[in-house]
């Protein structure tokens, strides 16, 4: 028989082909047993995990498949090896898609998933429908001796790879957008993306975070489950709550510390893995657990807090109503996000955001002024009322759009909206009519209420009604929302005659009418 490359075609080449085989299929199931152990640990199996060990299973019968004797045998077990191999593959890419929808459950994403996994099963369909029906008869395929005809099997295996290494790319990139769009910060988003892109070219590689680490927060109410087991939350500063268990039997001299550490005391952690909780000690929790491998105070509370969640703290305490009451929390949140969509808009209308001096001269008008003496005798500064006269200044200085967040004080009796100190959005426009101010006030409020939709929603905590960031997934708008909000410009004339108020309310539906006749002069 002629020779390849110096090799004979039909020379034995089992013992090599059986290593490098039997290395292969050591590493996959070392791989998914890592992958199980891990989903032990956690909170159980998933379908993906049972779809991987389908899919392993396969690739032991593609294993033993030995085809490597010689040509011969090669062509007679091609058609099993060539279907059992996709089915293996396909199982593989479902079994990833499974797991992106634990973790991006989002509707988009769903469908998305759907469409690649369709897409991925009419390849599988496909391909061993060639496979099967190559040849003509069937038998041709391991017999090629026989009369009959055979496809091209060039152009069969790159239709079987085009799609394929779509598919791979597509399923690939499908977490990309998700991630982009989390409320991390960029190098949070660089080690998911990393942890994605990577974990991608093996499906029985665990993907879900965990392992050895260092946590600081506030750690909540102790649980002991036992007497050598104990379970406390820890709030993180991003506002992720953990849960810490300490076994004695792992670390005593950690679970001591912890057993006497007050509740809500600062303290930092070093974690050794994600524990495994039993249903007697956290039934169903979906908080990530880790064992307390170290523990450290951080600084005491004072032993006669009491923190329950009907407690009010005073004003005194504002750094105790913060920490413990999110109601208060969620609204400096909301606060500084619409102050961001707010100057954002107005930038892009070509506002410059300026600064201006606080300390200021008295003037003679307006409200009493709070004054700060100077180290010179007789001699004061005033806290400015408004920035009136600097952005003035600025007017005749050339800078035609102006805006800043700008702090107000001014010593009067405390009203319903005012207090004497406050903040304003400050605006000024140079060469511009009442027409050019309403646009573009408008334009700024219904974009921030355009950005309102999908970025928070309204929940009530502690009795009150707060916006909150949203955790309503992308989609079409509720039937209940208009399309799009309208500004109703009303004239003064027109506000007194029909309101009898240059404020009117225009939810109440009621309006000033005359009621006596027209021929009736008054």
């Amino acid at each position: 028989m002629a020779s390849l490359y110096g090799r004979d075609e039909n020379a034995d080449r089992s013992s090599e082909l059986s290593a490098t085989t039997t290395i292969v299929l050591v590493l996959s199931v070392v791989f998914v047993a890592l992958r199980f152990w891990a989903r032990y640990v956690r909170i159980g199996y998933g379908t993906d995990d049972w779809l991987t060990l389908v899919a392993l299973v396969f690739v032991f019968i593609t294993g033993g498949l030995n085809y490597g004797k010689d040509q011969i045998i090669f062509f007679k077990l091609l058609l099993a090896f060539e279907n059992i191999y996709v089915t293996a593959v396909m199982l593989i890419k479902l079994a990833l898609l499974s797991m992106y929808l634990r973790i991006f459950p989002s509707r988009n994403f769903r469908l998305a998933s759907a469409l690649i996994a369709a897409v991925v099963i009419g390849w599988w369909i496909a391909i061993c429908a060639v496979c099967i029906f190559q040849c003509h008869p069937i038998k041709k395929a391991w017999m090629p001796w026989i009369d009959g005809t055979c496809i091209n099997l060039k152009a069969s295996f790159i239709g079987n790879a085009i799609p394929n290494i779509v598919t791979d790319i597509a399923i690939l990139c499908l977490p990309v957008g998700p991630i982009i769009k989390l409320q991390v910060n960029m190098a949070q988003k660089l080690s998911l993306l990393v942890i994605f892109l990577l974990g991608s070219f093996n499906a029985g590689i665990p993907t879900t975070p965990g392992a050895n680490g260092q946590y600081a927060g506030f750690m909540n109410k102790r649980r002991n489950m036992s007497s050598k087991l104990s379970f406390a939350d820890l709030v993180l500063p991003s506002g992720e709550v953990i849960q810490l268990c300490a076994d004695s039997t792992k670390y005593p001299e950690a679970s001591a510390l912890f057993r006497s550490i007050r509740a809500t005391s600062p303290v930092v952690v070093s974690t050794e893995s994600e524990a495994n909780t039993s249903p007697d000690a956290e039934k169903q929790s979906s908080k990530r657990t880790f064992y307390v491998k170290d523990i450290r105070p951080l600084n005491d509370v004072q032993q006669n807090l009491i923190v329950t969640p009907d407690v009010i703290f005073p004003d005194t305490k504002r750094h105790y109503q913060l920490r413990h009451h999110p109601e208060l929390l969620a609204r400096l949140q909301f606060r500084s996000w619409l102050k961001g969509q707010l100057t954002a808009g107005l930038q892009d209308k070509g506002f410059t955001d300026i600064e201006t001096p606080t300390l200021f001269k008295s003037t003679p008008e307006g409200a009493r002024e709070f004054l700060v003496p100077t180290r010179r005798p007789g001699y004061a500064y005033a806290l400015t009322q408004s920035p009136q006269q600097y952005k003035q200044v600025l007017m005749a200085s050339g800078v035609s759009r102006y805006m800043q967040w700008a702090r107000c004080y001014r010593d009067e009796d405390a009203r319903t909206d005012r207090q004497p100190e406050f903040t304003q959005l400050d605006m000024e426009w140079a060469f511009a009519n009442a027409e050019v101010v309403r646009k573009d006030v408008t334009d700024i409020v219904l974009r921030s209420l355009e950005a309102l939709r999908p970025a928070h929603s309204y929940k009530t905590i502690r009795g009150s009604r707060v916006p909150v960031v949203s955790d309503i997934p992308e989609g079409s708008r509720p039937a209940d929302e208009p399309v799009q909000h309208k500004v109703t410009t009303l004239t003064f004339q027109d506000c007194i005659s029909m309101y009898g108020t240059d404020k009117p309310d225009l939810r109440l539906p009621g309006r000033v009418r005359c009621i006596l006749p027209s021929s009736i002069s008054y």
